[in-house]
């Protein structure tokens, strides 16, 4: 099963639209926070879609959720923007919040930085920013494979 995931659009609308035509065969796709403005117009164009967006720390007044536990198969994932986490000090808190859910693999934005890695069984996912970058990072979006009970994460350079 393919899950595509992405942060960070900022008003790039036309950056979220080119991977959803990228990965046209995803299960789902994650957004992470800070694109509430694109989301209705994706919505409309892949009304057949699974998509998933969380509010991020430039989404105000958005009524999405902070975060949310979701299930793919025998996989529990955690998401969440992050900004409420302090991600850019360190992941201690995201984690402990993932793992109290129960999840298997947690995602989060907000430093706009990729990151993929591994603690205490359960995997930590950042996708890095789909949009123009700020931080000079470049421009990347997740994918995250779940097959035969196994977990693959894969950043993916646009």
């Amino acid at each position: 099963m393919r899950i595509v995931v992405f942060s960070d659009s900022h008003g790039g609308f036309h950056a979220l639209r080119r991977v959803m035509e990228e990965q046209p065969d995803a299960k789902a796709y994650l957004h992470l926070g800070d694109g509430e403005w694109e989301m209705d117009d994706l919505r409309t164009l892949y009304p057949d879609k699974r998509i998933h967006f969380v509010a991020g720390n430039c989404d105000l007044g958005s009524p999405a959720k902070n975060e949310e536990l979701l299930t793919f198969g025998d996989k529990k994932i955690f998401i969440a923007h992050g900004h409420m986490y302090g991600v850019k000090n360190g992941r201690d808190q995201i984690l402990a919040a993932g793992k109290k859910q129960g999840a298997d693999i947690i995602c989060f934005g907000h430093t706009h930085t990729p990151f993929t890695g591994r603690k205490d069984g359960v995997y930590l996912f950042n996708p890095g920013t789909v949009s123009q970058d700020r931080a000079s990072a470049g421009t990347s979006y997740g994918v995250i494979l779940l097959e035969g009970g196994g977990v693959e994460l894969r950043i993916v350079k646009t």
